[in-house]
């Protein structure tokens, strides 16, 4: 019976396989060996050689297909060329060998010297297609490697072009959005106490299920996914649908914000070296962010110490003028009554020496009005029960005057007692009576609540209303001074003061303040 080399390799399939997988054992271990040996092992060999069988039929189409296809996976893994055809190399010269072997030990064989030729020249055009496939792959990845390098370094030179926050954010929005090829874009800034969100001009409203995933981003540091439904997941294979990315931004080993990429037409769909890739823009625009949002800090802040200074003068005009009118209406006048009486007794004392004594009592009383007159101008200055009593009883003293005078009824939870420096209890006092002040003028409340705490090594105010409240982005009012002016006060013992408020919902001022340490 005549038998060909392909009944032949069908025949021994399985022996050629396990003996040409021991050979392939032996050779010296690379990275891709491993791979093989581990990961593809047996199947993939019998799978090879059966590709091989049908291209000895006149197939070979699909060993062609297949033989490219590996090559172009093997490259885009990162392995090197000559790793990867060891394993074809090795099947070339063993079954050539087998073939020849079997044709050797008398087994008649059809065409037997033409069929090895044919074998050979297949694994010749298999290890081309093999080249040629993995060049082109590393060709296109380095043309890749190119256009995202060029995309980088556009994107590097467009958002240098300024340092004004709203502008650099429309930049970065209209960027990326050409650059990933999704219009919808939302960047997210933390600022202060708020987070300040940038939409592309495609998005007319965000829904509220995809702020959580913002928020969390913003919170955990971590990229979060979100489906069409909002749930959120930490890894884009968790769920199904994915239409959100959302990226956080850190600047200094602090986060500053979160880029979020949005499709809910068609979903996003990121590889993992897409995601490398954003991450390199999301690096880069950080910085800028960073830069910005300092600056923006440093204009407002200037802006701040520049109202504040004009504050102060006209404060203290005001103060000099209402303390000029104090002293005009009492003291000033109760000296030229002095001054009067003074000149009546010399005049009696030529006349009528007899009444002296009563016009001297007359005078007595006179001086000591203007004593304690001089005494409320020192005191509504300084508050001298602060020195004499501490600040608790001067607050509560300042608590009773204030709901007289106001109508506002207040509610204190203080200790006993605070051992103060003496500045620190003037700053406090200070900072209470501005806050409760500006309640009066401009909440329209009805109660204040007062909580004085000492927490740790920390001295802790809070100070409530149930007034209509504000948006914080109105602390750039005039009418705000006084609230600047605290936070000043607060700073300047290394203190902390943040103020939350809502419409309606009144105001809530809280401070920090460090005790046993210097003021700035």
């Amino acid at each position: 019976m005549l038998f060909s080399s392909v009944d032949i390799l069908e025949y021994y399939r399985e022996q050629i396989c396990e003996e040409m997988f021991k050979e392939i054992e032996e050779f010296p271990r690379t990275p891709y060996l491993n791979y093989f040996l581990q990961d593809l092992g047996r199947e993939r060999a019998f799978y090879v050689l059966g590709l091989i069988v049908k291209a000895m039929e006149g197939k070979p189409g699909e060993f062609f297909e297949d033989q490219a296809g590996t090559s172009k996976d093997r490259a885009v893994s990162g392995y090197r060329f000559e790793e990867t055809i060891t394993p074809i190399r090795i099947a070339k010269k063993f079954l050539i060998d087998f073939v020849d072997k079997k044709s050797d030990e008398a087994i008649l064989l059809i065409d037997a010297k033409r069929d090895l030729l044919k074998l050979y020249d297949l694994f010749y055009d298999g290890i081309i297609a093999i080249a040629v496939s993995f060049l082109k792959t590393r060709e296109d990845q380095i043309n890749e490697k190119v256009r995202q390098l060029q995309s980088l370094q556009n994107f590097t030179k467009c958002i240098l072009k300024s340092l004004k926050l709203d502008e650099l954010t429309k930049i970065i929005l209209t960027q990326l959005g050409d650059i990933f090829h999704n219009k919808d874009i939302v960047l997210a800034l933390s600022k202060e106490q708020i987070t300040e969100l940038f939409l592309s001009d495609s998005i007319e409203h965000l829904d509220n299920i995809y702020l959580k995933p913002i928020h969390d981003t913003l919170n955990e540091k971590n990229v979060r996914y979100a489906d069409s439904a909002g749930r959120i997941y930490g890894d884009h294979n968790s769920g199904s649908n994915i239409v959100m990315i959302a990226v956080p931004i850190e600047a200094h080993g602090k986060t500053i914000g979160a880029l979020a990429l949005l499709n809910t037409a068609s979903g996003i769909k990121f590889s993992e070296k897409e995601m490398e890739f954003l991450y390199q823009f999301v690096d880069i625009m950080s910085i800028s962010l960073e830069n910005a949002l300092i600056l923006e800090q440093l204009e407002k802040s200037h802006d701040e110490l520049r109202m504040l200074a004009q504050h102060i003068i006209m404060v203290q005009e005001k103060e000099r003028k209402r303390l000029a009118g104090d002293i005009h209406d009492t003291l000033a006048q109760s000296l030229t009554s002095i001054n009067y009486k003074i000149q009546y007794c010399k005049e009696l004392f030529k006349l009528n020496p007899e009444k002296l004594l009563g016009q001297f009592n007359h005078a007595l009383k006179m001086t000591n009005d203007a004593i304690n007159q001089s005494r409320a101008l020192i005191s509504s200055l300084r508050p001298n029960l602060i020195d004499i009593m501490g600040l608790i009883p001067a607050l509560e003293q300042f608590f009773k005057t204030f709901e007289g005078e106001t109508g506002i009824k207040v509610a204190y939870y203080c200790p006993a007692k605070v051992q103060l420096s003496s500045d620190l209890n003037m700053c406090i006092f200070r900072v209470v009576q501005e806050a409760m002040t500006n309640v009066s003028k401009h909440a329209e409340a009805k109660n204040i609540e007062f909580r004085l705490n000492l927490k740790g090594e920390n001295l802790e105010i809070t100070i409530s209303d149930d007034g209509k409240g504000f948006k914080k982005k109105e602390i750039k009012n005039t009418n705000s001074l006084g609230l600047l002016l605290m936070k000043e006060r607060i700073e300047s013992f290394n203190g902390t003061l943040s103020i939350e408020s809502e419409y309606y919902k009144g105001c809530r001022i809280k401070a920090s303040v460090p005790l046993g340490k210097k003021s700035k």
